[in-house]
C-alpha cells in the first residue's frame, strides 16, 4: 500500500550504523560520539586519518564523519583512501576552512556529503538519515538485482558472476569446484492440476530446504 511504501525511508533512517568519527579535537569527539550513540548508533573515534586507517582495516565502518584540518592525514587524504579501498562505505566531511576547500572538491574526492563549522547536531542528523537511507536503498536494489522474486534464491546472474570468480579461486588454491542441477519431476502436472500458486508455494517450500 501507499502507507507501506511511505513508511520504508523512515524504516532505513532509523537503521544503525557502524561509525567511525575522526576528529584531532577531543570535544568534538566526545559530543558526536554522545549525539550519535543516542541516535542508536555504535561509534569509534580516531584522532587523524593514520588512526582511522587503522581501524578500518580491523573493522569496516558504514559512515566514516571527519574533520578535514588533522595531523599526520589530513581529510581528503584519508576520504580518497577510503574510496578506493572501501567503495561501500560513506563519508560526511567536517571543515571550518572553506577557503581551502569547497563543496565541489570534497564531493568528487568521494564524499557523500559535507558539513561547514560550526553546524547544529540537527544538521548532522538530517544528513546522516539521508545517507542512510540512501545505503537501505542501494542494498535493496542489490538484493533484488541478484535474488529471484518468488524464492529469494540467488538468480542467474548472480551465478554467472559468482561462477567465474570461485573457477578463478580453484585455479589459483587448486582445488576442485562442483555445480549441482537439481530438477523437480512432474512439475508440470502439479501446475496443470493444482495451479500455478500451488506450484510456486513448492518452489517456495524447496528453497526453505535448500
Amino acid at each position: 500500500s501507499d502507507d507501506q511504501i511511505n513508511l520504508i525511508p523512515k524504516k532505513l533512517s532509523q537503521k544503525p550504523q557502524q561509525l567511525l568519527i575522526v576528529d584531532d579535537d577531543p570535544a568534538i569527539r566526545n559530543l558526536l560520539t554522545e549525539f550519535l550513540s543516542r541516535l542508536g548508533h555504535q561509534c569509534r573515534t580516531a584522532v587523524d586519518g593514520m588512526e582511522a586507517m587503522a581501524l578500518l582495516k580491523q573493522s569496516p565502518s558504514t559512515i566514516v564523519i571527519t574533520d578535514f584540518q588533522m595531523p599526520r592525514m589530513d581529510g581528503m587524504e584519508l576520504i580518497l583512501k577510503i574510496k578506493k579501498l572501501w567503495p561501500e562505505t560513506d563519508v560526511i566531511a567536517i571543515t571550518g576552512y572553506v577557503r581551502d576547500f569547497n563543496y565541489t572538491d570534497v564531493i568528487k574526492a568521494g564524499a557523500s556529503d559535507f558539513i561547514q563549522k560550526p553546524f547544529h547536531l540537527d544538521e548532522l542528523e538530517a544528513k546522516l538519515n539521508r545517507i542512510t537511507i540512501e545505503r537501505g536503498y542501494r542494498t535493496l536494489l542489490q538484493r533484488l538485482s541478484t535474488r529471484d522474486v518468488l524464492t529469494d534464491l540467488y538468480n542467474r546472474r548472480f551465478l554467472d558472476h559468482k561462477l567465474e570468480q570461485e573457477a578463478q579461486r580453484a585455479t589459483r588454491q587448486n582445488y576442485f569446484i562442483f555445480l549441482i542441477i537439481l530438477d523437480l519431476d512432474n512439475f508440470k502436472e502439479l501446475n496443470d492440476t493444482l495451479g500455478h500458486q500451488a506450484g510456486d508455494k513448492v518452489l517456495q517450500r524447496l528453497a526453505q530446504v535448500l
